[in-house]
């Protein structure tokens, strides 16, 4: 379909400072026709941007459905404002893809879109910045925006339903007032709230300040995994009533572990398998930064441990990162 004249064409999966042949194939009913090739070379890595070094690989290993990682960092270093670059490394620790967030605001939560042809990434402004509105934008990975979501309040991950409706965590709420809330955004929809978190503390005698870093939906139940890092504690949450279905950890009425050891604690990347085991990210226990990953048998008001890996390999991080299967 494209007119006579110059044309242009975007070529994903090269990485960057990269020679690459290129020629053009066309077929009008008589058998394909090819032009010369042309030798070149694709742009260099973006200035301010931090390069990894693969230290080792092993191909065998490989987790097997994907070629690349998408992640987004802080090249400034740490929990702070800084310079938050989306990107993609290929196996090999490549860079083939990176956009910097605009104007130091935070993008901690960037993922494939449940459609699989876009992304889906914050713009935190509410933390650090006061006044300003949160936003989730869905873009395509030539930079072109298809959305952008107003999430007052927005922080730490948010997820996203089969039908596109996001779901994510603030603080404040709708009005901007005290305590955290779950907040979701139908496609084309007003944010509503859904949970909030100190309500619910406050009603099973518990009154306490939350703070999540987690979530997970569940399709399912249509609920939510919601960690919180302020209580050691995952609850369940119900989407259509907003009612907590159950509680692990670190609050009452919460399931209990077995072994005791095996309790977790600073929390991240929870998740269901599809076995319908609990995954977690976790330190191996309170004020240890060695890390480790749990997988529980959901029983009767009490999670066994049935898998663990890190136990006394010396892996340590300060927020324990994600876990999938």
């Amino acid at each position: 379909d494209w007119s006579s004249g110059e044309q242009e064409q975007l070529l994903l999966g090269i990485p960057y400072d990269h020679e690459v042949s290129i020629y053009v194939s066309c077929d009008f009913g008589h058998g394909p026709k090819h032009s010369s090739t042309i030798v070149t070379t694709t742009g260099p890595v973006p200035d301010g941007y931090e390069m990894p070094e693969l230290i080792h690989g092993d191909p065998t290993r490989y987790e097997p459905t994907g070629q690349n990682l998408l992640g987004s960092i802080n090249v400034d270093g740490g929990w702070q404002e800084g310079n938050f670059w989306k990107f993609i490394h290929d196996r090999e620790g490549r860079l083939v893809w990176a956009m910097l967030t605009p104007h130091e605001n935070w993008t901690l939560w960037t993922s494939i879109a449940r459609s699989g042809d876009h992304l889906v990434w914050d713009e935190l402004y509410e933390w650090p910045v006061e006044g300003q509105i949160s936003q989730l934008h869905r873009m395509t990975l030539d930079g072109t925006i298809l959305e952008s979501v107003d999430a007052k309040g927005a922080h730490h991950a948010f997820t996203e339903k089969a039908d596109g409706t996001l779901i994510w965590p603030s603080f404040g709420g709708l009005d901007g007032g005290e305590g955290e809330w779950i907040m979701a955004a139908a496609p084309g929809g007003e944010p509503e709230e859904v949970f909030h978190c100190e309500a619910y503390m406050d009603s099973i005698g518990f009154p306490s300040i939350c703070a999540h870093n987690s979530l997970f939906w569940h399709e399912p139940s249509d609920s939510v995994l919601y960690s919180l890092y302020s209580h050691s504690a995952v609850l369940e949450v119900d989407l259509a009533s907003g009612g907590v279905t159950r509680a692990f950890g670190g609050v009452p009425g919460a399931y209990t572990f077995d072994p005791e050891e095996s309790a977790f604690d600073w929390q991240h990347g929870v998740s269901y398998t599809d076995t319908g085991t609990l995954l977690v990210s976790t330190h191996v226990a309170l004020n240890d930064f060695e890390t480790v990953v749990r997988e529980y048998e959901v029983g009767e008001q009490i999670l066994h441990e049935v898998w663990n890996f890190g136990v006394d390999e010396g892996l340590t991080s300060f927020t324990t990162g994600d876990a999938h299967r």
